[in-house]
């Protein structure tokens, strides 16, 4: 299957099939892939031109992008999907879930069922959809304090949890070390974890790694005021 400019369409039924984007300087339109396997754009030069991945089906499918801005969506199974390089939109659909966004400022959409979503690096926006999602980091630098560096939970539930097992919470000790969740009270020294609502009905996560009393890492859960406890989280 070759297309060149214009807004092209290529259907993948079976993992021999293979597509070459003429114009992979992405000028040519917006291509779209969609596909009843697991596709990843990245795998080849002739792909680099393509934005958009859809799976279809019912199978258990992964999806990856390129370094373009891409769009993938999962179908019904329980799909992983990531974003790679570029300003990425990820969207589950149903079945539980697991999305990537990596680098640059991603979208995620969980969708039905329990998902796992993890940013990266950059600005990213969350939604975990119905379920008991899990929105996971790794680092503190995934979420850094500031408005133009932290992240975004648009949708967060009590049904839900945020993952930071990933991260050192005090880069003072020896070893890896597990946040110590305070409540509303202020920081007194590393490792500490703690909320605070704003007055638009917002909640801010921040969190403390080297012991100077202000925050290192933070998430803003956006609509979420009824306050957090530990159980909130995985630490």
């Amino acid at each position: 299957m070759s297309g060149a400019e214009g807004n092209d369409v290529y259907r993948i039924d079976s993992r021999l099939d293979r597509v070459f984007d003429t114009d992979i300087s992405s000028a040519g339109g917006i291509d779209r892939i969609e596909s009843l396997v697991s596709f990843n754009l990245g795998s080849r030069a002739e792909l680099a031109g393509i934005e958009k991945l859809f799976l279809r089906g019912r199978d258990n499918l992964g999806g990856s992008g390129n370094k373009l801005d891409n769009s993938i969506t999962g179908n019904s199974g329980d799909n992983k999907l990531i974003g790679n390089s570029g300003n990425d939109s990820l969207s589950g659909g149903s079945g539980d879930d697991r999305l990537y966004g990596q680098s640059g400022n991603d979208s995620l959409t969980g969708g039905r069922g329990n998902d796992d979503l993890r940013g990266g690096s950059g600005s990213d926006i969350f939604r975990g959809g119905t379920g008991a999602d899990a929105f996971v980091f790794a680092s503190v630098a995934e979420s850094l304090a500031g408005a133009e560096n932290r992240d975004l939970i648009q949708d967060f539930t009590t049904s839900d949890v945020i993952d930071l097992r990933g991260i050192d919470a005090n880069g003072l000790a020896t070893g890896n070390q597990t946040f110590t969740f305070i409540g509303s009270s202020a920081f007194t020294g590393a490792g500490q974890l703690r909320f605070e609502a704003d007055s638009v009905g917002n909640t801010m996560v921040q969190a403390d790694v080297n012991g100077d009393l202000t925050a290192d890492f933070e998430v803003v859960l956006q609509g979420y005021a009824p306050g957090l406890g530990k159980g909130d989280f995985f630490l």
